[in-house]
């Protein structure tokens, strides 16, 4: 069974690509591919040839593509039976490939959802630098989920993307992104990751979900969502790439939650699924999507998103819903910015894994190979690893 480890990278980025690659090289198989494909002018190529490993692919489209297009572009190079991508900033974890293999031959070629931390690199531009935090509950316990009732949770805002088998940083079989790429494209909204999850448990019956950490995922400084709710250059390019004919979404808000929400719809449309759109609750989402603006670091930012949210509801009707069910809600998290209080940065001991809790890194920890290693070690002394 070979692998494909798709990296996508864009100019300026290749400090964070060489760690990246290196989280690879040093897997303990032999049978995958890495296919680094660069967005860029080309300086991504020397970083690749200073490898010289066989197992890396250098691929270039002939001009820039938006993000959805290049994921495309880059999916049409894999060879592999399991594919995943992981950004040039993330990383695999230690033994992460073989023990891909070991939960397909468990359980088959299904998709594996796993367990996320995130790491931000010491040029993040934020409180967070030099911090990890885990976006699941890690362990060790294994399930097969049903997509339909996964699809059905993420509509009724039961659910979150991340928790469904999304191609960025899980592991998919290669059958069924060549299935969704027989009408030339695989991802058609400007956030792959998200449609990803909705697309894939669309088209399977069930996936492996594991508490195993399997990729570390990793923030720098031009983290695309770091650079999108900080309004630097880099997310003024994302946001006009958005606003695309090909990917333009239906609501004016950034937030993933009306991503979410414009993703099933087209899933929904595209796919003839109309269960999916009938099972929207617009309300919950508008309420998640709300809540999200004012944890944006930015408070004058998140607080124009909000502006858009509450437009937005109200073009769908759920303006009194919003208002009613969260209204309180919304004054006691805008408190909360208003007087400091924020997230915990400071774990009751070292095994406490509370999803989103802060966790500081030693102070050897200065890239993603390194946080991988750490975060391995820290994972084996609670046999989580």
């Amino acid at each position: 069974m070979k692998i494909s480890v798709g990296i996508p990278t864009i100019a300026g980025r290749t400090k964070y690509l060489a760690a990246a690659l290196k989280t690879c090289v040093t897997q303990d198989d032999d049978d995958f591919e890495i296919i680094v494909s660069d967005n860029s002018p080309g300086d991504a190529r020397e970083v690749v040839e200073g490898f010289r490993d066989p197992r890396i692919r250098y691929v270039r489209p002939d001009d820039y593509l938006p993000m959805s297009a290049h994921w495309d572009f880059m999916v049409s190079h894999f060879t592999g039976d399991m594919v995943t991508i992981i950004g040039d900033d993330d990383g695999l974890m230690p033994g992460a490939l073989r023990r891909v293999r070991e939960l397909v031959a468990q359980y088959g070629e299904r998709p594996i959802q796993h367990a996320l931390a995130n790491y931000c690199w010491p040029d993040f531009p934020a409180e967070d630098r030099n911090r990890f935090w885990f976006m699941h509950p890690p362990g060790r316990a294994t399930t097969i989920r049903s997509s339909a009732a996964y699809l059905d949770d993420l509509c009724r805002a039961k659910a979150r993307y991340i928790e469904g088998p999304m191609i960025y940083h899980n592991f998919i079989p290669g059958a069924v992104l060549r299935r969704l790429a027989i009408g030339g494209s695989v991802f058609h909204r400007s956030s792959p990751d998200v449609y990803s999850a909705i697309t894939i448990a669309a088209h399977t019956d069930s996936f492996v979900s594991t508490q195993e950490v399997l990729t570390f995922a990793g923030q720098g400084a031009r983290a695309n969502g770091a650079a999108v709710r900080d309004g630097g250059a880099d997310g003024q390019r994302f946001i006009r790439e958005m606003q695309q004919a090909r990917y333009a979404p239906r609501y004016d808000s950034l937030t993933v939650q009306l991503h979410t929400v414009d993703s099933i719809l087209e899933a929904s449309e595209r796919y003839a699924l109309p269960q999916l759109a009938q099972a929207i609750a617009f309300g919950e989402h508008f309420c998640i999507a709300a809540n999200e603006c004012l944890d944006m670091p930015k408070r004058s930012r998140g607080l124009r998103q909000l502006g858009h949210v509450v437009r937005e509801a109200a073009k769908a009707g759920v303006l009194p819903y919003l208002l009613r069910d969260r209204g309180g809600r919304l004054l006691q998290i805008a408190a909360g910015k208003l007087t400091g209080r924020g997230r915990n940065v400071a774990p009751r001991n070292e095994s406490d894994f509370t999803p989103g809790d802060r966790h500081p890194v030693p102070s050897d920890v200065t890239d993603i190979y390194s946080a991988t290693l750490h975060l391995h070690q820290l994972l084996a002394r609670h046999g989580m690893a």
